[in-house]
């Protein structure tokens, strides 16, 4: 149990930098701070999220394949592909925005996990 209690901090830690980062970029209005926070820290947070959530799958036996991990894993895909969207070229902050949306989705389905187990 206290494995995935471990795997369960490192997947908060990484959804907290996660919003960070586009957060930072939807927020920021000098173009290097928002490049910072999208690309430095929304992308090691995507990164903890998908380990942490990886290995919680694996110590509850839960399947990779289930729909509202599929969902979350496509969301959070495009969350991060939006903000890094935002902050290239010219600036998009309803991108940015639509990637918080799309992270906040992503968080819910994680939650609620509907047709998923406990």
């Amino acid at each position: 149990m206290s494995a995935l209690l471990g795997w369960r901090l490192v997947k908060l830690s990484g959804v907290i930098l996660f919003a960070t980062g586009l957060l930072g970029g939807a927020l920021s209005s000098d173009e290097t701070d928002r490049r910072r926070a999208v690309l430095g820290f929304a992308s090691a947070g995507f990164v903890l999220t998908w380990i942490g959530g990886w290995a919680m799958a694996r110590a509850m036996g839960t399947s990779l394949g289930a729909p509202w991990i599929s969902a979350s894993m496509l969301l959070s895909i495009a969350a991060l592909h939006l903000g890094v969207s935002a902050v290239e070229g010219q600036p998009r902050p309803a991108r940015a925005w639509a990637g918080v949306v799309a992270l906040g989705l992503t968080l819910a389905l994680m939650v609620v996990r509907p047709g998923g187990a406990a």
